[in-house]
């Protein structure tokens, strides 16, 4: 059992997911975050910076996760979100106020020789594959239907604005068109901190006791599978909005490419640069961080 790739890619000028990786002789304990968008909106994420010395918001997410997290790192049950919630409760956060509060998408991977254990909060993923592209992702993402209701929202609007799904969703001045719905408006309220665990039932992990429904927690037998993958939604062949994720075609090129991840990355960098104006792949961004850890067991 080893790790046979890695890749940290930057979708912008700032890089804001993050990976802890723990090795020993028996296992590999795996964290990975995607706090993009919950820890910008956090109003303490100058101080969390300066707290920890992180040079963007994300990485203060990671940071301040990972540093305290290591008393506990092989949590692998709901007291992964509560334990959070006890770390912010020490650098002065009120849990009993949900707004306002850092958080992110997390999962935590516990591998041995023949078995896994996972837990899963949000969009991160879980792909176990083996040398035939055979897969299963055993992790459920509950943001996908949102993100899909925004992008239907922007090409409705460009439709009728005769513009592109890009200059719908970022452009225009919807104060100006009083009777369509601004596709960013709607993407905040689905993705508020205050609702997201509860009215939009999706979960991230901030600290709240409600995260914890909506946590995957999962131990099985690796069996048939050669290879899993653990990354962020950002490494992902893109799709258009009534599509699923190719996710056999991504698999196959791994197994064509020597499992490289950072090639994985161009390719799917490649893909978005033909789509300038998302007509093809609508999506938040020209790019997104793409992280992701590749083990061979």
């Amino acid at each position: 059992m080893e790790i046979i790739s890695e890749v940290r890619a930057p979708g912008k000028s700032v890089y804001e997911d993050g990976i802890l990786i723990i090795e020993d002789k028996s296992d590999i304990n795996i964290f990975i975050f995607d706090g993009r968008r919950a820890w910008q909106e956090s109003g303490d994420a100058e101080r969390l910076c300066a707290d920890f010395g992180a040079e963007s918001t994300g990485q203060a997410a990671t940071y301040f996760f990972i540093k305290e997290l290591k008393k506990c790192m092989y949590l692998m049950t709901d007291q992964l979100s509560s334990s959070f919630g006890e770390v912010l409760k020490r650098h002065g956060y009120d849990l009993s106020r949900s707004e306002g509060l850092p958080g992110c998408a997390a999962a935590t991977v516990l591998i041995s020789k023949y078995s896994m254990s996972f837990s899963n909060l949000c969009d991160t993923k879980i792909i176990l594959f083996n040398k035939q592209g055979e897969f299963s992702i055993p992790t459920i993402d509950n943001m996908d239907h949102f993100d899909r209701k925004v992008f239907r929202l922007a090409a409705k609007n460009a439709e009728i604005l005769g513009i592109t799904p890009r200059v719908a969703m970022w452009e225009v001045d919807y104060s100006k068109h009083p009777d369509l719905i601004d596709p960013k408006f709607l993407d905040y309220e689905n993705r508020k901190l205050e609702n997201i665990n509860i009215r939009a039932a999706i979960g991230v992990l901030n600290g709240m006791p409600n995260a914890s429904r909506f946590q995957q927690n999962q131990s099985f037998f690796i069996g048939p599978y050669d290879y899993i993958l653990i990354c962020t939604d950002g490494l992902s062949f893109p799709c258009g909005v009534d599509e699923p994720v190719p996710w056999q075609d991504m698999i196959f090129f791994l197994l064509q490419n020597n499992f490289d991840l950072e090639l994985l990355v161009q390719e799917i960098r490649r893909r978005e640069d033909d789509d300038k104006e998302f007509i093809k792949y609508p999506r938040f961004a020209y790019h997104r961080d793409a992280t992701g850890v590749l083990i061979e067991v």
